[in-house]
């Protein structure tokens, strides 16, 4: 009976969607790059065999720890061979890990006027039933635009999105302080 432990981990780049602190993180920032890990579970004698991974976008890569990053969002399917070079024996296929690459989507707060502020959100057509929530100096409103004079002298403006992504509820905030 053979075991295998793989430990799969999506990278966050340093530099996220929304970069004000004590925004909602998104997990939908580009993650496009994997570190798929066998260390923990590669036994000390099976350290000298060959570790071969094929991504799913054409990019090959060996190691026991081989990073990834991918160019296109999609799904893929990263495979795991494993070569003997003593006795020459090859595993084929041996483990699959299925990889999802998620698009970026970024909110935006648009200044149209002095007097009206409007939210974007640019994201992949996946994006459903966007709706916007804004506390301007603690006083909240809802609707894709807002206007008024009391935006001309807002100190701190935050904008909360909440929408669908592939069926799951998903929320992201962006917060400008003047």
């Amino acid at each position: 009976m053979k075991t295998l432990l793989l430990f799969f981990q999506l990278m966050s780049p340093v530099a996220d969607t929304v970069q004000q602190g004590g925004d909602y993180p998104s997990y939908l920032s580009l993650q496009n790059c994997v570190i798929l890990d066998l260390g923990p579970s590669v036994q000390s004698e099976n350290k000298n065999l060959i570790y071969s991974w094929d991504f799913g976008d054409g990019q090959r890569k060996l190691g026991i720890v081989s990073e990834h990053c991918y160019d296109e969002i999609g799904d893929y399917e990263a495979i795991l061979s494993v070569t003997d070079p003593y006795s020459g024996t090859h595993f084929r296929d041996e483990y699959y890990v299925d990889v999802e690459i998620r698009p970026s989507v970024e909110l935006d707060i648009v200044e149209e006027s002095a007097q009206i502020l409007s939210a974007e959100l640019s994201a992949a057509s996946e994006i459903e039933a966007a709706r916007f929530y804004w506390d301007i100096d603690g006083q909240y409103y809802m609707g894709d635009q807002i206007e008024g004079d009391f935006i001309k002298g807002a100190i701190q403006i935050r904008l909360l999105a909440i929408f669908t992504y592939r069926g799951e509820v998903v929320q992201l905030s962006k917060t400008v302080i003047r």
